[in-house]
């Protein structure tokens, strides 16, 4: 096998609000309008005030957004006695048409993604209201991040689903249960996230954000390769790392586990377990995959190689 090098770092301190800004919001879609989130309160349609059931005013007639992004309306006052249709095109240019019910002084939010929004219908005299949109959040460094949700509240009846990217650009979610009065964080570590959603009405306010660790993208080896594999890991500037390795793999045609569930372990190697100087190290045995972890706020970055046995000619 060639050598296979990937890379990790910097690493920017946690960030409570990077994906989800303070709000409290209902069962469904929370907006993504964090600190490295692309959103937008009035980019369909700055506030007015509707005198009874009619279209709203668009900032431009279609409204054609930058990227696929779900729809989102504020309502200014108690709207929950109002549904507002979006009408418009899907991100694979089908008509889209989706009915919400309107909040009570808090946003709601499409299930589905548009490029093209045409038409905002409200059913009835309702209070000021904004449309916006947004598409998701990333995170500082572009580095894969475990993302934190907190809630001021008992929010611990309720489920979150957080669905987004991997280390590898590969499709990644993971669900996990609420916090009270506390922070939980996802096990998988996101390189991007699409969308949060909560089982119920929250309790209290929630904000999503991120760690100060990330990952740098997986490793595969080859399965029918020899076992033996050499590391090194070179140090940049200021980092701590960690060398881990699973035997799980979501692409296993017979048991898949998915990325969000994959198991992690430290390698045995203890010099390369919290380490902060640039180590070689093994594996005896080929694991499925290896990463670095950085596992602090770091100014430097690690690169580790890998490089595994070969059946090839010699």
């Amino acid at each position: 096998m060639q050598a296979i090098t990937v890379s990790v770092g910097p690493v920017t301190a946690a960030v409570t609000n990077q994906v989800v800004a303070s709000q409290t919001p209902n069962t469904g879609q929370l907006v993504l309008n964090g600190a490295g989130a692309t959103f937008s309160i009035n980019n369909i349609a700055i506030s007015q005030d509707p005198a009874g059931a009619s279209n709203l005013t668009l900032v431009s007639s279609p409204v054609t957004l930058a990227q696929a992004g779900f729809v989102y309306i504020t309502s200014a006052a108690n709207d929950t006695a109002f549904t507002f249709t979006v009408t418009g095109v899907d991100v694979n240019g089908v008509p889209l048409t989706e009915v919400v019910t309107g909040g009570n002084a808090k946003a709601v939010v499409t299930t589905q993604r548009f490029v093209v929004v045409s038409n905002v219908a409200v059913s009835g005299n309702a209070g000021s209201v904004q449309v916006g949109s947004f598409s998701g959040a990333t995170f500082t460094g572009s580095t894969a991040r475990q993302v934190t949700i907190t809630s001021a509240g008992n929010d611990s009846v309720n489920t979150f689903v957080v669905t987004g990217t991997g280390p590898n650009n590969e499709a990644i979610s993971e669900t996990i249960t609420g916090p009270n009065t506390a922070t939980v964080t996802t096990s998988a570590y996101f390189s991007s996230v699409t969308s949060v959603t909560i089982s119920g009405n929250a309790v209290a306010a929630i904000t999503v954000g991120m760690t100060n660790t990330a990952s740098s993208r997986w490793v595969r080896f080859d399965d029918f390769a020899p076992s033996n594999i050499s590391l090194q890991c070179s140090v940049s500037g200021s980092a701590t790392y960690t060398v881990q390795s699973t035997l799980d793999d979501p692409n296993d045609p017979f048991r898949p586990v998915a990325a969000g569930s994959v198991t992690w372990v430290n390698t045995s190697d203890t010099a390369v377990i919290a380490a902060t100087t640039t180590q070689q190290s093994n594996f005896l045995f080929a694991p499925r995959y290896a990463r670095i972890l950085l596992t602090t706020t770091s100014t430097g970055s690690v690169t580790m190689t890998a490089l595994q046995s070969s059946n090839g000619p010699k």
